[in-house]
């Protein structure tokens, strides 16, 4: 991992690599990108956004946690609290030597 390294990235970091993701689109309320460099070239990118809003698994990942609350609170409380993982993609040649790793790392 000494040549590739970790940055601040954009939107578009991601955009020029959503090809090797298998989601098709951008997600929905993006927050943060971070972008993995080697050799002046975009490598990797992970884009972190806002959760979705009717996840089902919150309730059982949390109990209890948004009990008593409408749901304008609830939304209010996942937005302040949560983010989600939105996309992660790597180019095919770097895949195996850790850079999807190294950008989770990086956002953790």
């Amino acid at each position: 991992m000494d040549t590739v390294r970790v940055e601040e990235g954009r939107l578009s970091d991601y955009d020029g690599l959503a090809q090797h993701h298998y989601r098709a689109g951008r997600p929905a309320v993006p927050v943060l990108t971070l972008r993995a460099v080697c050799d002046g070239r975009v490598v990797g990118a992970i884009v972190v956004a806002m959760p979705v809003l009717n996840g089902p698994w919150r309730r059982a990942a949390w109990p209890g946690w948004l009990d008593g609350l409408d749901k304008r609170g609830q939304a209010a409380a996942v937005n302040a609290q949560v983010r989600t993982v939105a996309r992660l993609a790597v180019m095919p040649q770097f895949r195996g030597r850790g850079v999807g790793s190294e950008l989770v790392r990086a956002y953790l």
